[in-house]
Protein backbone atom coordinates (compact mmCIF):
# COMPACT_ATOMS: atom_id res chain seq x y z
CA UNK A 1 0.00 0.00 0.00
CA UNK A 2 3.06 2.74 0.44
CA UNK A 3 4.03 2.10 -2.87
CA UNK A 4 0.28 3.32 -4.46
CA UNK A 5 0.53 6.10 -2.24
CA UNK A 6 3.65 7.13 -3.02
CA UNK A 7 2.05 6.69 -6.93
CA UNK A 8 5.18 4.02 -7.56
CA UNK A 9 4.60 2.25 -10.48
CA UNK A 10 6.78 -0.44 -10.42
CA UNK A 11 6.80 -2.60 -7.61
CA UNK A 12 9.45 -4.74 -6.83
CA UNK A 13 8.03 -8.51 -5.58
CA UNK A 14 11.27 -10.42 -6.07
CA UNK A 15 12.11 -11.17 -2.55
CA UNK A 16 8.69 -12.27 -2.03
CA UNK A 17 9.00 -15.51 -4.07
CA UNK A 18 5.72 -15.52 -5.13
CA UNK A 19 4.29 -16.97 -8.60
CA UNK A 20 1.86 -15.11 -10.99
CA UNK A 21 -1.06 -16.11 -9.52
CA UNK A 22 0.01 -15.21 -5.65
CA UNK A 23 0.77 -11.62 -6.78
CA UNK A 24 -2.68 -11.29 -8.39
CA UNK A 25 -4.55 -12.49 -6.02
CA UNK A 26 -2.49 -10.44 -3.80
CA UNK A 27 -3.29 -7.02 -6.21
CA UNK A 28 -6.95 -7.87 -6.09
CA UNK A 29 -7.43 -7.86 -2.26
CA UNK A 30 -5.62 -4.41 -2.22
CA UNK A 31 -8.13 -3.52 -4.72
CA UNK A 32 -11.10 -5.14 -2.63
CA UNK A 33 -9.78 -3.79 1.11
CA UNK A 34 -8.28 -0.28 -0.20
CA UNK A 35 -11.03 1.59 -1.85
CA UNK A 36 -9.50 4.54 -1.57
CA UNK A 37 -7.04 3.72 -4.11
CA UNK A 38 -9.94 3.69 -7.08
CA UNK A 39 -7.50 5.91 -8.91
CA UNK A 40 -5.65 2.24 -9.70
CA UNK A 41 -6.40 0.51 -12.42
CA UNK A 42 -7.99 -3.05 -12.13
CA UNK A 43 -5.39 -4.59 -14.20
CA UNK A 44 -1.60 -4.86 -13.81
CA UNK A 45 1.62 -6.19 -15.37
CA UNK A 46 4.14 -8.42 -14.14
CA UNK A 47 8.05 -8.90 -14.65
CA UNK A 48 9.15 -12.06 -14.45
CA UNK A 49 12.68 -13.22 -13.56
CA UNK A 50 14.64 -14.64 -16.37
CA UNK A 51 13.67 -18.49 -15.59
CA UNK A 52 10.13 -17.35 -16.44
CA UNK A 53 8.38 -18.62 -13.10
CA UNK A 54 9.21 -15.80 -10.33
CA UNK A 55 7.31 -13.13 -10.50
CA UNK A 56 10.22 -9.67 -10.50
CA UNK A 57 8.33 -6.54 -10.16
CA UNK A 58 4.32 -5.89 -9.95
CA UNK A 59 3.38 -2.90 -12.58
CA UNK A 60 1.09 -0.68 -11.16
CA UNK A 61 -1.63 1.08 -13.61
CA UNK A 62 -2.90 4.37 -12.60
CA UNK A 63 -5.97 6.47 -14.26
CA UNK A 64 -6.99 9.63 -13.84
CA UNK A 65 -10.43 8.86 -14.99
CA UNK A 66 -9.66 9.70 -18.69
CA UNK A 67 -6.18 8.25 -19.35
CA UNK A 68 -4.24 5.07 -17.64
CA UNK A 69 -0.73 4.09 -17.48
CA UNK A 70 0.61 2.41 -20.30
CA UNK A 71 4.28 0.52 -20.33
CA UNK A 72 5.69 -1.44 -23.02
CA UNK A 73 6.89 -4.77 -22.59
CA UNK A 74 10.96 -3.31 -21.29
CA UNK A 75 8.61 -1.56 -18.79
CA UNK A 76 8.93 2.18 -20.51
CA UNK A 77 5.90 4.14 -19.83
CA UNK A 78 4.17 4.82 -22.97
CA UNK A 79 1.49 6.88 -21.79
CA UNK A 80 0.63 8.37 -17.93
CA UNK A 81 -2.33 9.45 -15.89
CA UNK A 82 -1.84 12.54 -14.57
CA UNK A 83 -1.11 12.83 -11.23
CA UNK A 84 -1.91 15.88 -10.49
CA UNK A 85 -5.75 15.41 -11.70
CA UNK A 86 -5.84 12.18 -9.36
CA UNK A 87 -4.49 14.31 -6.52
CA UNK A 88 -7.00 16.50 -6.78
CA UNK A 89 -9.53 13.79 -7.04
CA UNK A 90 -8.03 12.52 -3.74
CA UNK A 91 -8.21 15.66 -2.25
CA UNK A 92 -11.60 15.88 -2.96
CA UNK A 93 -12.43 12.39 -1.90
CA UNK A 94 -10.85 12.78 1.40
CA UNK A 95 -12.66 16.03 2.05
CA UNK A 96 -15.74 14.53 1.28
CA UNK A 97 -15.13 11.70 4.07
CA UNK A 98 -14.15 14.04 6.45
CA UNK A 99 -16.56 15.81 6.50
CA UNK A 100 -18.92 13.00 7.27
CA UNK A 101 -16.57 11.58 9.84
CA UNK A 102 -17.10 14.71 11.69
CA UNK A 103 -20.85 14.44 11.93
CA UNK A 104 -19.97 11.02 13.73
CA UNK A 105 -18.89 10.96 16.96
CA UNK A 106 -16.92 8.29 18.64
CA UNK A 107 -19.00 8.12 21.77
CA UNK A 108 -21.98 6.73 19.63
CA UNK A 109 -22.42 2.96 19.33
CA UNK A 110 -21.01 0.85 16.82
CA UNK A 111 -25.20 0.81 15.03
CA UNK A 112 -25.87 4.16 15.79
CA UNK A 113 -22.57 4.62 13.58
CA UNK A 114 -23.19 2.48 10.46
CA UNK A 115 -27.03 3.49 10.72
CA UNK A 116 -25.86 7.02 10.37
CA UNK A 117 -22.83 5.80 7.47
CA UNK A 118 -26.17 4.13 5.86
CA UNK A 119 -27.74 6.95 5.55
CA UNK A 120 -25.50 9.10 4.77
CA UNK A 121 -24.93 6.94 1.44
CA UNK A 122 -28.51 6.64 0.39
CA UNK A 123 -29.32 10.17 0.81
CA UNK A 124 -26.31 11.17 -0.93
CA UNK A 125 -25.97 9.01 -3.92
CA UNK A 126 -28.03 8.61 -7.23
CA UNK A 127 -27.95 5.28 -8.53
CA UNK A 128 -26.24 5.47 -12.09
CA UNK A 129 -28.44 3.30 -14.55
CA UNK A 130 -27.02 4.28 -17.45
CA UNK A 131 -23.59 3.42 -16.31
CA UNK A 132 -25.24 -0.42 -14.84
CA UNK A 133 -26.69 -0.50 -18.79
CA UNK A 134 -23.18 -0.40 -20.21
CA UNK A 135 -21.30 -2.09 -17.66
CA UNK A 136 -19.23 -3.79 -20.93
CA UNK A 137 -17.42 -0.13 -21.56
CA UNK A 138 -17.75 1.38 -17.86
CA UNK A 139 -14.19 2.16 -18.24
CA UNK A 140 -14.56 4.61 -21.27
CA UNK A 141 -18.50 5.80 -20.24
CA UNK A 142 -18.48 6.44 -16.65
CA UNK A 143 -14.80 6.13 -14.94
CA UNK A 144 -16.07 6.43 -11.69
CA UNK A 145 -19.53 5.01 -11.00
CA UNK A 146 -18.01 1.71 -9.98
CA UNK A 147 -15.57 3.37 -6.80
CA UNK A 148 -15.72 5.25 -4.44
CA UNK A 149 -14.95 8.64 -5.64
CA UNK A 150 -17.98 8.43 -8.18
CA UNK A 151 -20.32 7.59 -4.71
CA UNK A 152 -18.61 10.51 -2.21
CA UNK A 153 -17.84 13.36 -4.57
CA UNK A 154 -19.68 12.75 -7.87
CA UNK A 155 -23.07 11.71 -6.39
CA UNK A 156 -23.66 9.32 -8.50
CA UNK A 157 -22.82 5.27 -8.34
CA UNK A 158 -23.89 1.86 -9.11
CA UNK A 159 -24.06 -0.88 -6.47
CA UNK A 160 -20.41 -1.14 -6.00
CA UNK A 161 -19.51 2.69 -5.46
CA UNK A 162 -22.42 2.64 -2.83
CA UNK A 163 -20.63 -0.66 -1.24
CA UNK A 164 -16.87 0.75 -1.49
CA UNK A 165 -18.02 4.28 0.03
CA UNK A 166 -20.04 2.47 2.75
CA UNK A 167 -17.00 0.65 3.46
CA UNK A 168 -14.78 3.46 3.54
CA UNK A 169 -16.74 5.24 5.91
CA UNK A 170 -17.03 2.75 8.27
CA UNK A 171 -12.85 1.86 8.10
CA UNK A 172 -12.70 6.19 8.69
CA UNK A 173 -14.83 6.14 11.46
Amino acid sequence: TDAIIASESIVDVSKLSMNEDQVVAVFQKVLTDYPQFFYLSRSCMLAYRSSGKEVRALILLYTDGTTTDEFDRRMRMKKSADRDIINQKIAALNSKVQSVVNTIFADYSDVIKEKMIYEHVVQTITYDHNAAANIDNYNLTVPHAFDIYGAAVEGKAVCEGYAKLFQYLCYAV
